[in-house]
């Protein structure tokens, strides 16, 4: 039997990774503190506007070889 918190957790998991696949910036920043800072392979971004951090995300993470 999975424990509850692990089935929320999953489900967190997905529902984050459907939002940055379907670039919905304002679900995927909706799991972030206001002052968070995504690290990305070109350094720090502390882009404040949530289209600016999925942006940045999708930009070097997130790239579909």
């Amino acid at each position: 039997m999975i424990p509850d918190a692990t089935k929320r957790t999953e489900a967190a998991l997905k529902r984050h990774v459907a939002a940055i696949m379907a670039g919905d910036a304002d679900s995927v920043m909706r799991n972030f503190a206001d002052d968070a800072v995504v690290y990305t392979s070109e350094g720090p971004s502390t882009d404040r506007t949530p289209s600016e951090r999925i942006s940045s995300l999708s930009s070097t993470t997130l790239q579909r070889g």
